[in-house]
This record gives C-alpha cells, structure tokens and sequence, in this order.
C-alpha cells in the first residue's frame, strides 16, 4: 500500500454551506476574452471533462493534484487498469484509506488539458455536497500565472506576469515551501495581541484565516481570546473530524491593505495539516474574496486589488450549524458540524442528520437566493430531519453565533 505523505487537502467547512448547480452558467457580465467561467460559492467551482465524463471540480491551492469523488467515479465507467490502496492525510484527526489511480488521468476546462497520474479516490460529496466531483490541486498552476475575479466569477491563466494587468494591484512577495504559497500577515487579534507570521494561501478553505494548533498553543488564544464559540465537525476535510474556535479578530493588515472585525478560527486538531508548526495557519476565500487577485506561482508573487466588497462588513454565522446539499444523492442535506451551546445543539440536532424541509418547504425546491434570505431575515426555522429511520421536527434559532 501507498502512503501520501505531501498531500494535505485544506476544505474547511464553513457555518453555511450554500448549494452549486450542476451547469454552470454566465452572468449578464461579458467574459473577457480568454477568461474561464467559475462559480463562487466559498469555494471555486470550475466545468470540466474527466475522460469523457462532464464534472464540476473544486479549484484548492491547498491540494496538490487532481482528486476524483467516489460516487462521481461510481458512477462513470472509467477504463482505468492500475489502482492500488493509499492513505491520505489533510485537515481532521487521521489519515484515510482510499484508493489511488496510477494510470494517466486527463481533465479538461475550457481548452486546458491537464494529464496526471497517481489521482486519489475520495469521498469528497460528503465534505462538499453532491456537486463537487473532484478537486483540481495547483500542480497544473506551478508555473503558470492565475488571474481571478470573485465578483465577476472567472479566472484567467497567463503564461507571463508581462500579459497580466497589473496595474492598481499591490504585490506580494511570498515564501514558496514545496509549492505552497506563504503570504506574510499581521493580525491584531485584540488590542493586546498582535501575530506577524506567514499563512498558507489556501483557495480550498471556505474560511478567512484559520489558526494552527501550535499557533494557538504559542500565543496561548484559549486565555487570550474572550469572546469565542467551539464548533466541531465529523467532516472538516480529508481527515475527517476537526474542531476549531471561532472569534471576532480586530484587525488583518495583508500587503496595503487593512480589514476590519472578521470572523476568524483557531484549530484545536491534534493531527492532519492544521496540526502543522511550519506556518500560523491558513489564508482563505473569506478574505481573497475582498479582491481581484494574481497568482504568479513561478516567482511565488500574489497581487491584490480591492473589488467592490472590500468596504462589506464581514457576515456573522447565524445558523449555528453546516450542512451539504445531498439533495440527489440523498434526498436531503446532511448535517455536517455544529457550534457547542448553539439553539440548534440545544435543540437536539446532531451530526448526519438530514434536512428534508424547512418551514415545511422541501429542501429540493429551495433556491440558493431562497437559503440566502431565510438566513438574513429569519429569526427561527423549523426543520424537518430524518434520523435513523425517523422523523423529526425541530424549532432553531437563528442568531448571530459571536
């Protein structure tokens, strides 16, 4: 058996976990010449063909290589001869065994093409939800330059930071440690804490900045940190179950630029890439998503314009739990994490439960706009779950976590 050791998947779930359709679509905005179409919903879904079979793909700097979901490769008959058992480590509490493709492996996304072997089988649905069929790692990106706009979803890839327009931009330099990107930070955790340090650049982390183990551990945040809400999921990433401490930081300063009272995390994992001394931690889509933002993986470069949201404030959880859409797969969502002392702990939901309705509503006609405003204007919903063959109904209220 194989074991991969260089691969540590970086999904992190987030408090909501909003829903992708299958196909994406173009907004009204018109596509740049040469741009590639994504959908951004805390993570980058890209359209692409996996020998012959149509997927939808999660972009993850955090990920090395290409990933194959299980059901997605279940479900495709595949003519693949060589594959052989690994483990695979990444954020959560182990290594998991999974099945690894040794022969040659070709995505295609607009008129990209990328070939690899050695492609791991996950059970990435049950972390992302029943649209996600794969993840596309940076491997492809190593010596490219990636453009991407969050507000007009698309990316572009360049072959030469001089094609770029980086005009208005402010550069970063970064430290390259085996083809990751670490981007220097300052956080001011409070007005008497302040962390100088490097994060990974992580575009699979639906968060903002997450916190290492040993991070928290040397700047002591369990005391340090007042106002803070556990929360804990059995699917937190490759390595299945993770915990971590949610809390409102004062301030980010990242190359010019200063953000204000974010939500940010600090893991309390054991083990898997949040484990990690070699860095504080993760720099994720909650704060990219303030920017247009250029990649040069060559010269280990990342340059970052304000879009239109700099200026937002920064969203508070309200829900007090996660889920996935497995609307196809299981005809429900599936509970996924929860914040400890939330309504919705109290009220008895627990992990793996499945949403079939809310407010009497059928989760399969509920629209990602329709969840959007359920959230922002409800203060309690009614949900209807399945548990062991049973049915359930369960009050919860909705208010802002921290």
């Amino acid at each position: 058996m194989f074991k991969l050791t260089l691969v540590a998947i970086c999904l992190l779930s987030c408090s909501f976990q909003e829903p992708v359709q299958k196909t994406i679509t173009k907004t009204e905005f018109q596509l740049p010449s040469g741009a590639i179409p994504i959908i951004y919903r805390k993570h980058i879904y890209i359209e692409g063909i996996v020998d012959k079979a149509k997927s939808v793909f999660v972009f993850d700097t955090g990920a090395d290589n290409l990933y194959i979901d299980s059901l997605f490769f279940g479900d495709n008959k595949f003519a693949y001869d060589k594959i052989v058992v690994a483990f695979l480590p990444g954020v959560g509490s182990k290594p998991q065994k999974t099945k690894l493709i040794l022969d040659t492996v070709s995505f295609q996304f607009a008129n990209n093409n990328y070939r690899t072997s050695n492609v791991p089988i996950l059970g990435l649905k049950n972390i992302l939800g029943d649209f996600a069929d794969g993840i596309l790692g940076r491997n492809y990106f190593n010596v490219k330059i990636l453009e991407i706009n969050y507000n007009y979803q698309y990316m572009k890839i360049h072959d030469s930071i001089n094609v770029a327009i980086t005009n208005g931009y402010t550069k970063i330099r970064c430290e390259n440690v085996n083809n990751r990107l670490y981007v220097p930070i300052k956080l001011n955790i409070n007005d008497s804490l302040e962390i100088i340090g490097k994060c990974t650049l992580d575009l699979g982390s639906g968060g903002s900045i997450s916190l290492t183990s040993p991070t928290a551990k040397q700047f002591d945040l369990g005391n340090n940190v007042n106002k803070k809400r556990n929360y804990y999921s059995k699917y937190g990433g490759v390595g299945g179950e993770t915990s971590r401490n949610d809390f409102i930081a004062k301030s980010l300063f990242i190359g010019d630029y200063e953000l204000n009272d974010f939500v940010m995390d600090y893991s309390e994992d054991k083990y898997g890439a949040l484990s990690s001394n070699k860095n504080l931690g993760l720099l994720g889509n909650r704060i990219l998503e303030k920017f247009d933002i250029i990649i040069d993986f060559r010269n280990s470069i990342l340059y970052l314009k304000p879009n239109g949201d700099f200026n937002n404030s920064f969203e508070i959880p309200r829900l007090g739990f996660a889920f996935v859409d497995r609307a196809v797969t299981m005809d429900a969502w599936n509970i996924t994490g929860l914040y400890k002392n939330s309504s919705a702990e109290k009220s008895g939901l627990k992990i793996d439960d499945k949403i079939t309705h809310i407010n009497g509503q059928s989760i399969k006609e509920i629209s990602h706009e329709q969840q959007q405003e359920i959230i922002k204007r409800s203060e309690s919903i009614k949900l209807t779950i399945q548990r062991n063959n049973e049915s359930l109904i369960l009050n919860i209220q909705l208010r802002e976590i921290l």
